[in-house]
Order: C-alpha cells, then sequence, then structure tokens
C-alpha cells in the first residue's frame, strides 16, 4: 500500500514540474512577441534581474515585510519542539504528528505562517495610507483596493469570532512552532487595522453589513465540531471560516467590477502584491484542511457538515483569490499591450485599431452599439465631446468591455 501510495505522489510531483516547464516555456515564448519586444533571445539575464530590482523597489515596504516575516517563521521552526503537553496521551499524539510532518513539525505551523503573513499585508497597507495621507483617517480605495468594501467587513468578523473564541477556549489553539500565543496575537493585532479599513463600508452600508454577518452567524450555528464540547465555543470556529469565505468572495466581486469598469486604473502599483500574497496565503489553509481534515470520528461533529464546510469553503476562497489574481494580472497585461500597440499613435490611429478588434470580435462596428458610449467613463466621453484626446489605455478599455458583453 505504501508503494502504491509512494509512486502516486511521485507521479503528482512529476505532472506538476511538467506543467510549470510547460507554462514557462509558453509564457516566455509568448508574452514578449506580444507586446513587442522582439523574442525570448531579447530577454536577458541581466534585463531580468533589472526588472526584479525595479519591483522591488517600488513595493519595498512588502518585500521587506514579507521577507522578516518568513526569516521570523523560519527562525522559530529552527527553535525546535516548544513540548507544552504534559499529558501522556497528548504526548504520544504529538510525537506521531511530528514524524508525519517532520521539516514543519506539525501541519499547524501552514496555519501560523497564514496568520503571520495576513498580519504582514495589513501592516504594509496601513503602512501605504499612512504615508500618503499623513494621519487623515480615512483610508483611500486606491491604496486598499479589494480590502475597502466588504472584505474588510467579513475578515473584521472572523477575526473578531476568532480572538473571542481563542479567549475563552485553548481548545481551537494552534500547537508547533508556530503555535500557540503566537498567532493569538497576530490575530488581535489585525482587528483595530481591519476596523479602520471597514468603516467607511459599515457606515455607508450598515444593513447590508449586518444582514451579511447575521446570515454568515446562522449558518454557522448549524454547522460546527464538538472539540471545545461546548457549541458557544465550537460556533466561533465556523463563524470565523464562514466570514473568511464570504471575505474572499467580496475580494472576487470587488476586482470583477474594477476590472468592467476600468477601476484598476487608479490603484497604487501594492495592490498588485496583494493579489499576489492573498491566493498564496489562501493555499496554505486549503492544502492544510484537504491534508488534515477528515470526517473519521463522527464523535467531532456537533452539528451539520462543519468538514464539508471547512474543505469546500477554503477550497471556494482559493479559487475566488486565484479568479481575481487573474483578472488583475489580465487588465495590467491589457493595459501594457495598449500602450504598447498605441504608442505615438494620434487619437485617430488608436480609434481605428479598437474599431478593427472591435469588429473582428464583434462581427459589427464600435459605432453600431448601443451602449458603446455607456461603456465609456464619464470623463473621457466628456474630453472626446470637447474634441481633447484620451489615453490610448481607455480605448482599449470600450473595446475589452464590449468583448465581455
Amino acid at each position: 500500500m505504501m508503494e502504491v501510495i509512494s509512486s502516486v505522489q511521485i507521479g503528482y510531483g512529476v505532472h506538476a514540474l511538467f506543467s510549470t516547464a510547460l507554462v514557462s516555456t509558453v509564457l516566455l515564448a509568448e508574452l514578449p512577441k506580444r507586446f513587442g519586444c522582439g523574442g525570448p533571445a531579447d530577454i536577458s539575464p541581466r534585463a531580468l534581474a533589472t526588472g526584479s530590482v525595479c519591483v522591488m523597489v517600488r513595493n519595498l515596504p512588502e518585500v521587506a515585510c514579507l521577507t522578516i516575516v518568513t526569516l521570523a517563521g523560519f527562525l522559530l521552526r529552527l527553535k525546535g519542539d516548544p513540548m507544552r503537553f504534559t499529558d501522556p496521551n497528548e504526548v504520544v499524539v504529538w510525537e506521531q504528528i511530528k514524524r508525519e510532518w517532520p521539516i514543519l513539525m506539525g501541519a499547524d505551523t501552514l496555519l501560523g505562517f497564514q496568520t503571520m503573513v495576513r498580519l504582514c499585508l495589513l501592516l504594509t497597507v496601513s503602512f501605504r495610507i499612512w504615508g500618503r495621507q499623513r494621519g487623515d483617517d480615512k483610508p483611500d480605495e486606491a491604496t486598499i483596493g479589494p480590502l475597502s468594501g466588504m472584505a474588510a467587513v467579513f475578515s473584521l468578523g472572523a477575526m473578531v469570532a476568532r480572538s473571542s473564541m481563542c479567549a475563552r477556549s485553548d481548545a481551537y489553539w494552534l500547537e508547533g512552532p508556530l503555535g500557540f500565543e503566537m498567532p493569538v496575537a497576530c490575530e488581535t493585532a489585525m482587528v483595530p487595522l481591519l476596523a479602520w479599513f471597514s468603516f467607511n463600508a459599515i457606515r455607508s452600508a450598515p444593513k447590508t453589513a449586518l444582514a451579511s454577518l447575521g446570515y454568515a452567524t446562522w449558518w454557522a450555528s448549524h454547522h460546527y465540531f464538538n472539540f471545545a464540547a461546548n457549541p458557544s465555543i465550537d460556533r466561533l470556529f465556523t463563524l470565523a471560516h464562514t466570514l473568511e469565505i464570504l471575505a474572499s468572495l467580496a475580494f472576487l466581486w470587488w476586482t470583477i467590477r474594477a476590472f468592467l469598469h476600468g477601476g484598476f486604473a487608479r490603484l497604487r502599483h501594492s495592490i498588485g502584491v496583494m493579489y499576489v500574497v492573498m491566493p498564496f496565503q489562501q493555499a496554505l489553509a486549503a492544502y492544510y484542511f484537504l491534508t488534515v481534515f477528515s470526517p473519521a470520528n463522527p464523535n467531532q461533529v456537533g452539528a451539520g457538515r462543519p468538514f464539508c464546510l471547512l474543505i469546500l469553503g477554503n477550497l471556494l476562497s482559493l479559487c475566488s483569490y486565484l479568479g481575481a489574481a487573474g483578472l488583475y494580472l489580465g487588465a495590467r497585461l491589457l493595459d501594457v499591450e495598449a500602450s504598447t500597440n498605441h504608442m505615438d499613435t494620434g487619437l485617430a490611429a488608436g480609434m481605428q485599431q479598437d474599431a478593427e478588434a472591435a469588429t473582428a470580435v464583434l462581427g459589427i462596428t464600435p459605432s453600431a452599439l448601443p451602449f458603446g458610449q455607456a461603456l465609456m467613463p464619464v470623463e473621457e466621453s466628456g474630453m472626446q465631446e470637447r474634441g481633447e484626446a484620451f489615453t490610448p489605455t481607455s480605448s482599449a478599455r470600450l473595446v475589452a468591455s464590449a468583448m465581455l458583453i
């Protein structure tokens, strides 16, 4: 049986390596041609290094904070086993866990590192806001991005529920080198930051926020475990995860609206780091619940189907963050392509290219679309009426929106 499992794992590893190599080859061959940079031979190691350094300098707070967090997690792992257990049965279980996870010293290390990454992201966003506004208590949407709406409200509710649960019982505390008090402190530190981010959303739509939180609470009250032997505490655990699932869906919904309405143009470049970090941190949780949680003992269930909620819910969250990252990357590539194709051309040439693209895809000219003007931003329409030229990126967004419709 072990030989079969090892063969399957080796097959998955070979498949992953082959897929990664194939995707990298396609991107290396097609992206330079698509954006007018020649072929793969024109991409030298020096050019790649220079571009990487430029990206790191532009996102220095995020890179520095993520580096510190990764180094801190590595040092905590090197510190070794904290060994907080005194019960002989718990010691036996813990030794078995360490044998199954020799590198991480327990699967809880994944969730502990996820908590550290989340706090790091919120701290860097707060630093960006403070740097731009110097004490202004109104976080701008350009800096917070998808965390400026209901995603922040749901995340705040999840952190409050989780902090309350850990304060009342240690049944759900994480274990291992990145567990115990450290993740509890990180989650508590995230509460005021998320409250700051969600203030405008709660003030603008209090009924929506209250109704959404109430529905999540009702849903979680029907699906919970029996780890703490106290339904009021066990419900808080599934409530926190339910709200995090809703936060990921709100994150995706904000991204879809920004993609359709051209909202990415006003975002800060640091938002791109958020679209990379959020899928990564959610992948840690999805892998944890897929690997560790299995409905083997029915006595662990207090009510409903909490195992399905956690496993499927975390997979749904991962898909949401990956979809949001794909939309953001696609919009940015569309902007780069538009600026490359329209470089050093006037308004007439740019509009002619867009008209040809729309004709090829839709089979009709953009002027025949009754919703053509409605798809254009207000300020661009006004500029066109006054005879002023607008940017080629805006023209490309018109065609992209028409294609989607």
